[in-house]
């Protein structure tokens, strides 16, 4: 086996545990931590902003970055569900570009390993307290998964042209 093969599946592995580590947070840990990073964000966008005379947002207005945490929250959740699973593709779609398989199979081989792996996930899921396994999820991740491997592979087409 080739070693870029070798690392290809430790780089997977390592991945397929920091995902694994991420659901087994109980909901408060995960929705806080989630709720902390945007606040955050937020607070030092609106600093840099505020700085540069974009804007003139009070920092000390607690409601305001309420709202923008209790707007943003959702919709960055699931941009990371896919996010993980966009990597996860990559991964994929290299080390089976390792073995030299085709580029369709490779395709339908990534998509469906990331499907499956999101379904273990959202299993895992529901021994966690606090936490739901949502098959709308499983269509987050594995459309994460779609655009990743589809980039991986339309790059790989390309530097094969050159």
């Amino acid at each position: 086996m080739k070693k870029k093969s070798i690392i290809m599946i430790i780089l997977i592995i390592i991945w397929c545990f920091i995902i694994f580590y991420a659901s087994s947070k109980t909901s408060n840990e995960s929705n806080g931590k989630s709720k902390e990073l945007i606040y955050n964000t937020s607070k030092e966008i609106v600093k840099i902003t505020n700085f540069f005379h974009i804007t003139k947002i009070d920092l000390n207005d607690e409601k305001y970055f309420q709202k923008i945490v209790k707007k943003l929250n959702y919709p960055i959740r699931k941009c990371a569900h896919a996010s993980v699973y966009f990597v996860l593709s990559i991964l994929f779609i290299l080390l089976l570009n390792s073995f030299s398989i085709s580029l369709k199979k490779a395709l339908i081989i990534t998509i469906s390993l990331c499907f499956l792996y999101s379904i273990t996930d959202e299993v895992h899921q529901t021994f966690v307290k606090g936490r739901t396994g949502q098959f709308s999820d499983c269509v987050i991740d594995t459309l994460g998964a779609v655009i990743g491997s589809k980039l991986t592979l339309t790059i790989i087409k390309r530097k094969r042209k050159v």
